[in-house]
């Protein structure tokens, strides 16, 4: 993987691991904050990935399922 301006495109890094690592490690004060580490997560995917990538694709559906919830 070439994401090497990764991170001049997204500015607030989030993945699933550190979202369970910091479930683990119960870093969560209240369920909005994680809520908003999940959802940064798809949001971040979209940003970096151009709409026509599967990722981004997923991500997407992603968001629409957490948001219906």
């Amino acid at each position: 993987m070439n994401a090497y301006d990764y991170f001049e495109i997204v500015k607030r890094p989030m993945d699933l691991g550190t979202v369970d690592k910091k479930l683990e490690n119960n870093q969560y004060t209240t369920c909005a904050y994680l809520l908003y580490d999940i959802l940064s997560t798809f949001k971040n995917a979209c940003l970096y990935n151009p709409p026509e990538n599967k990722v981004h694709q997923l991500a997407q559906d992603m968001l629409k399922v957490v948001e219906e919830a």
